[in-house]
């Protein structure tokens, strides 16, 4: 199970996420489930995955390397979007081409997609 949280303060918003993956008897693996996309002097976007890692961790990749909009030809990132809700809506259209690319070969190995993204920005 992971464990995310954000609380809001008077300067901002603290936000932190468990490591851990797994543990077995003497096997503890972490991971990083706290990403942090920055443009110093501009906006800072925080985003804390639960759920599948590897569909986790895909979808946090595609948004650092951005996807292609079928309608413009621009590429789009976390880090371009002029809106936290342009943001929200970046992150659904990632998740949802993850789904389309590696649903069917995940559910044909009873792999539930499950991802989670909880996000927060300050410009």
């Amino acid at each position: 199970m992971t464990y995310c949280c954000g609380i809001l303060v008077r300067d901002g918003i603290v936000m932190f996420a468990d490591t851990r993956t797994n543990a077995g008897v003497d096997n503890i693996s972490t991971f990083r489930k706290l990403h942090v996309f920055t443009t110093p002097g501009e906006r800072i976007m925080a985003i804390a995955t639960a759920g599948n890692l590897s569909i986790s961790q895909s979808v946090v990749s595609m948004l650092r390397e951005g996807l292609v909009n079928p309608e413009t030809g621009d590429t789009e990132t976390l880090m371009n979007a002029p809106t936290m809700f342009q943001s929200a809506q970046r992150i659904g259209r990632a998740i949802r081409l993850l789904h389309d690319l590696e649903g069917q070969a995940l559910a044909a190995s009873d792999v539930k997609f499950t991802p989670t993204l909880a996000s927060s920005s300050r410009k």
